[in-house]
């Protein structure tokens, strides 16, 4: 699962992968004691360009390579760029 903030640049503080177990989520609720996390903002601000307010999906390949995508929302006044964000094997993640 994804969390953000909506925020970009330098107001961007929570950009989050969060893993749970299948099981964790039975009873509808998954409590924090059942997560782990992953914050990816450094990977962004690594890149040393604008930090998107949205990333919006994650893939894990069969491998376990991990990548973030972000939305560009196409809209006037925005540069328009999607982002495919390698962010490692999985298992180094959590």
């Amino acid at each position: 699962m994804l969390e953000r903030d909506n925020l970009t640049g330098d107001f961007a503080k929570l950009k989050t992968l969060v893993k749970f177990e299948r099981d964790a989520a039975a009873d509808a609720i998954i409590t924090s004691a059942e997560t782990s996390v992953f914050h990816f903002l450094r990977t962004l601000k690594a890149t040393n360009g604008w930090i998107t307010d949205k990333p919006e999906g994650v893939a894990v390949t069969f491998d376990g390579r991990t990548f973030v995508v972000t939305d560009n929302d196409g809209v006037e006044d925005w540069a328009g760029e999607t982002w495919f964000l390698p962010l490692g094997r999985y298992w180094h993640l959590f």
